[in-house]
């Protein structure tokens, strides 16, 4: 600073510097971009750069990364990265995932971190692999000996085209009678015969036998597979158990009851969504 007067201009002042306070990040991370690891499919390795300014000391950077599933619900988690990489594990097979990332500064007077507004984004699809679990299948008896297995290939969420579809069988109080049936990826249901499931045997119903529960269990899973290789998925998880009682008489009305409870309690539950912090 100098003063002016009508003899002239004086000397300048010593300076004095000071510094501007922090404010929200203006610019979101540069080069951001999503890679698809050789280890697993469903594996990514995210990298980006920091902002071309910060406005402030970096704290940390917040991923956000989501997908939609199979009931047109968005689900996302967060992780909170000190560094400029992370890599994302476990995540749904053959699934396009949004992947946002923003900056956030540390403050002077909280220890709250304060995020930019504007997120770098990118895209990525995850490999083929195993499907998730599938919605228990709807049993029917058509008559005494026969049933119908029925299931939504929409409730779940598939890790490829399916192949195929596996229900196991088995009748309660007998530790021999358990098989699998096998049912082409284009159907949603099967019929049985109860009478000869197998070759050897011969499953129907004994409503004169009181020592016989009559109860039977159906379970589903399906296979996917990678159209690209030809690879198979197996380790697909099986569908709840559905139990199922021969018509004959009040046990059969206690098990509908029974099934009809579990589907309404299954249906009321929801999972939280974590909150992850790496």
């Amino acid at each position: 600073m100098a003063v002016i007067t009508k003899a002239g201009t004086s000397e300048f002042s010593d300076p004095i510097v000071n510094r501007t306070l922090r404010s929200r990040p203006t610019y979101p991370p540069r080069n951001l971009k999503s890679t698809r690891l050789a280890a697993a499919s469903n594996q990514v390795l995210v990298e980006w750069s920091p902002p071309v300014k910060a406005n402030g000391p970096v704290k940390h950077y917040e991923v956000t990364y989501g997908f939609t599933n199979f009931n047109d619900d968005y689900i996302e988690k967060t992780a909170l990265v000190p560094g400029e990489r992370l890599t994302l594990n476990n995540l749904m097979f053959h699934t396009t995932y949004t992947i946002e990332v923003r900056v956030c500064i540390q403050t002077i007077d909280s220890i709250e971190a304060l995020c930019g507004k504007d997120r770098a984004v990118t895209k990525i699809q995850t490999g083929y692999g195993e499907s998730g679990r599938m919605a228990e299948p709807v049993v029917t008896f058509v008559n005494q000996t026969e049933v119908e297995v029925a299931w939504n290939p929409g409730l779940f969420h598939q890790g490829g085209p399916v192949r195929r579809y596996e229900v196991k069988i088995a009748q309660q109080g007998f530790d021999d009678h358990l098989v699998t049936k096998i049912a082409p990826g284009h159907v949603s249901k099967m019929k049985l015969s109860l009478t000869n499931i197998t070759e050897e045997q011969n499953w129907s119903p004994d409503c004169t036998n009181k020592t016989i529960t009559n109860l039977y269990n159906f379970t589903v899973r399906a296979v996917s597979f990678d159209p690209d290789s030809g690879e198979e998925f197996t380790g697909s998880p099986w569908s709840h158990v559905d139990v199922v009682a021969a018509p004959c008489g009040r046990e059969y009305f206690n098990v509908l009851i029974s099934r009809e409870i579990s589907r309404l309690i299954a249906k009321s539950n929801s999972s939280a969504l974590p909150f992850e912090r790496i």
